[in-house]
């Protein structure tokens, strides 16, 4: 089975407001997808990262992309959230200074996908990502109902579906998670995981 959301999500890039924000992708190895990890992993790999701050870039890196992933037998994953340069840049200043008062400087390679990991933009309102692992359409409405009735923005707090290897993430605005396990609760629904500022599936070709 075959993930492909290149194409819905390269229309993304023409929310950015600024030159100096961009988009997050990494190319990710998962030894839950049967890859053999080295025993030092924590089940999972990076491949390599990329920061987009256009769609012209994203395009056109998109068969390359696709080329390690079928390789590698990897997924490629998109930061919902914008970022920002200059965040990212003054995040990292922050973490390169602890490891330089820790001692621990050799972990510094890595200081930079840390940093753009952890440093959503400010300046976009924040979308969540809830995890739906089924692709029945009654059971999703039911739980966007649930989602719009709890506290929060006004209005549909849903905006866009996509696909995943075993059904959807939903893509939200914040609401009461409190609420919202209440009345999963409620309605005899299983618990649903709710990311905050986490990547939704980019691409995965699953290899048999």
């Amino acid at each position: 089975m075959m993930i492909d959301n290149f194409e819905f999500l390269s229309s993304w890039f023409d929310k950015l407001k600024s030159q100096d924000d961009f988009y997050f992708v990494q190319i990710i190895q998962r030894k839950k997808d049967g890859v053999q990890l080295p025993s030092y992993t924590s089940g999972a790999r990076t491949i390599r990262s990329f920061y987009f701050f256009n769609k012209e870039e994203f395009i056109r890196q998109e068969l390359y992309i696709k080329e390690l992933c079928d390789r590698n037998n990897a997924r490629a994953y998109f930061w919902v959230n914008p970022r920002n340069a200059v965040d990212v840049a003054c995040e990292s200043i922050r973490q390169f200074a602890e490891l330089i008062k820790n001692g621990t400087t050799r972990q510094g390679v890595a200081i930079y996908d840390r940093a753009t990991g952890t440093s959503r933009s400010s300046k976009y309102d924040k979308l969540w990502i809830i995890d739906i692992d089924t692709k029945n359409s009654e059971y999703i409405k039911k739980v966007e109902s649930i989602i719009n009735y709890c506290r929060g923005k006004e209005g549909n707090r849903i905006h866009y579906h996509i696909p995943t290897l075993n059904g959807y993430h939903l893509i939200t605005d914040k609401f009461d998670k409190r609420q919202f396990a209440q009345e999963l609760a409620i309605n005899n629904l299983d618990q649903i995981n709710i990311h905050d500022d986490n990547p939704t599936l980019l691409y995965y070709n699953k290899q048999c």
